[in-house]
């Protein structure tokens, strides 16, 4: 099934690329096919010129030629992703990964707001305010430009929708009762639309291998034939369950006949670097090979950076002095039948990682943070760590929230950014295991639930250098 699947789709891309280049750039060709047989008989014959062959010549002087990224002559084509509410370090891993694939397949990526996107569960059950952009949290941008990787698909960017649109409806008239998911974004198909001809493809339940050749066998067709028009790619839901993490490099090739004529502009180095990818498949690291499209190590916004480092100032100022300084994460809400952080087991907790570190020498400050509303929950824990005198903690939430609302009054960042979502960008830096000011963690969560952190172990060789 899926493979007549892929055929019926393959033929749709290849057909809707033979119209398209009979209406713009070779008039004189009829299908694909031909161009084929062409580009064969231009193999058999190098010296034999084309149109083909100079497409070729003008793609290989973009700039960034010694680079591994492919280089895309325009950036029309277009992927969304929809899916339900969630947390925020769910979205930026989506974002990361199909931001690497748009810019491998020549796209731009669209996603619904984050009031859309992001669960209010996540917000202590207070809504996002419709002003923020997905840069505000996360500025991830591409390496060739230094342009925003992730639209809104209501941005200021009016090229994404026309004011025709479902979703321009549904914004003007804020009809609140009905699912965003259910709304269709990208019309290909009346005359009154920007995306009339394009070929359209949605992928659900997280089907995306035969979509992802697809769609990859027309993106290069689509630049050597050099065709304007190009493809919408919504996929809708599911993610991180999609096959696509599980296919062999085989699986996700360019098809033969694809290959053959586009073998000048292709090569598997530009293939990009996918996080989930090695995430599912727990490749090891030496293995982990791809293209970077974009500067994810630089995708903290400046603001952001600025009440990070105000916020590690803070904390060095209320520990204890010339202490050890961790970081305590607590999640409770969604992890709580899977991972103990009840007061009895934090208890033990304690008793097993703190256990000797008074024989270090050296005092200790633990800065708690958690997803735990409870006000008493919170003071309990932080009040077990009266038995150790050697060690202080600290409400790391408390002092994050206090540093964003200073910057809100003196005007820094803008008040609609106070929520808990933005509080949690600026706590990132605590949860940086790359970071110099934390020289510990502890956590306590559904995918990290270890039964104690032997802190003594950890730092009883430093300690004894020290000593000498």
């Amino acid at each position: 099934m899926k493979g007549n699947r892929r055929s019926m789709l393959l033929v749709l891309a290849l057909f809707a690329l033979i119209i398209l280049s009979i209406n713009s750039f070779f008039h004189i060709s009829s299908s694909i096919s031909d161009q084929i047989k062409k580009s064969s008989q231009e193999r058999s014959h190098p010296s034999t010129t084309s149109l083909v062959r100079e497409r070729i010549k003008e793609v290989s002087k973009k700039p960034n030629s010694t680079s591994c990224q492919r280089k895309c002559l325009h950036y029309n084509n277009i992927i969304y992703y929809t899916d339900a509410p969630a947390g925020l370090s769910d979205r930026k891993v989506i974002i990361h990964d199909l931001a690497e694939l748009a810019g491998y397949l020549c796209a731009k990526l669209v996603f619904p707001p984050p009031y859309v996107m992001l669960s209010k569960e996540h917000n202590q059950d207070k809504a996002i305010h419709a002003n923020i952009d997905w840069s505000d949290f996360y500025n991830l941008t591409y390496r060739r430009n230094n342009v925003p990787a992730v639209a809104s698909i209501i941005s200021k960017d009016t090229s994404i929708i026309s004011k025709d649109s479902s979703i321009s409806w549904f914004l003007r008239y804020k009809r609140e009762d009905e699912d965003w998911n259910d709304i269709p974004v990208f019309d290909t198909t009346s005359e009154i639309s920007k995306y009339k001809d394009w070929l359209h493809v949605i992928s659900e339940d997280g089907e995306l291998v035969e979509d992802f050749v697809t769609i990859q066998n027309f993106s290069f067709l689509q630049e050597l034939l050099s065709v304007e028009k190009g493809f919408v790619w919504e996929i809708h839901k599911k993610f991180y369950v999609a096959d696509l993490w599980n296919a062999t490099f085989e699986e996700l090739q360019l098809s033969n006949e694809v290959d053959f004529v586009t073998r000048d502009i292709y090569n598997i180095e530009m293939r990009p670097y996918l996080e989930t990818l090695f995430y599912h498949r727990r490749v090891p690291k030496q293995y982990r090979l791809g293209c970077k499209y974009t500067n994810d190590k630089f995708a903290t916004p400046s603001h952001i950076q600025l009440l990070q480092q105000k916020l590690v100032t803070r904390i060095q100022e209320l520990s204890l002095d010339h202490a050890i300084i961790g970081h305590l994460h607590l999640r409770r809400g969604d992890s709580i039948d899977e991972c103990d952080t009840s007061i009895e087991r934090m208890r033990q907790y304690f008793q097993c990682s703190l256990n000797n570190t008074h024989l270090l020498g050296k005092n200790m400050t633990i800065v708690l943070t958690t997803d735990e509303i409870s006000s008493v929950y919170r003071k309990d824990v932080m009040g077990l760590i009266d038995e150790y005198a050697h060690v202080s903690i600290l409400d790391g939430d408390a002092i994050a929230m206090k540093i964003v609302e200073n910057a809100i009054n003196n005007r820094i960042i803008p008040k609609y950014l106070r929520g808990n979502f933005y509080t949690f960008e600026v706590e990132n830096i605590l949860r940086d295991w790359g970071s110099k000011s934390i020289d510990f963690h502890l956590i306590r969560r559904r995918t990290t639930c270890s039964d104690c952190i032997n802190l003594y172990q950890k730092f009883k060789a430093n300690s004894k250098e020290v000593a000498k």
